[in-house]
């Protein structure tokens, strides 16, 4: 015996959301919103409306309905974000960040430089996370990625960023200072 599954469709008969196994009203009402305004995008969108066009592109992300690597590929082909709707876009890149940071097993450096990789593409994009907790661990780890392949001016560009970062941390001078020391053996 199964759970209950409830979609939400188009007039196409295309899955807009999807909702799997137990779950409140709330959930379910939640869900019922997001698909509703998600047809209103459409329609917008579809009539010309360039501010509806990135709507539906976040809305298409945060329903699952693609991955943000996608987001980042048709972004570039829209106008300009707004203030609010970059603060969305800027949200879920935190989530990819974390995901990221979170497949990292520190105690092993080749998770640490596969991470620094992934983020450093990030960075090359100007996806750069917003919240500062999570700023140590992507600038650390494209420091990681830059020193195994001996790519000084990476290693000191994201070094540059993390002190400027955390440069009013007392608690963080002394790894600031070790990370200063490997990019002066990197040099020589």
């Amino acid at each position: 015996m199964g759970f209950a599954e409830v979609a939400f469709l188009n007039a196409d008969g295309d899955t807009i959301a999807r909702l799997a196994g137990a779950t409140s009203v709330p959930d379910f009402e939640n869900l019922a919103d997001a698909a509703e305004r998600y047809l209103a995008l459409e329609k917008k969108a579809a009539a010309g409306d360039d501010s509806a066009k990135i709507d539906l592109l976040i809305a298409h992300l945060e329903l699952a309905r693609i991955p943000l690597a996608e987001v980042r590929y048709r972004l570039p082909f829209l106008p300009k974000p707004s203030p609010e709707q970059q603060a969305r876009i800027d949200v879920l890149s935190n989530e990819e960040v974390l995901a990221i940071m979170k497949s990292v097993d520190r105690d092993k450096a080749e998770t640490r430089i596969a991470a620094g990789k992934r983020l450093l593409e990030m960075h090359r994009s100007g996806r750069i996370p917003a919240e500062l907790h999570r700023s140590w661990g992507y600038w650390s780890f494209i420091i990681d990625y830059a020193e195994s392949i001996g790519d000084g001016s990476v290693f000191e560009e994201a070094f540059g960023h993390l002190k400027e970062k955390f440069r009013g941390f007392a608690n963080l001078q002394g790894h600031i200072q070790e990370i200063e020391k490997r990019l002066t053996r990197l040099r020589e």
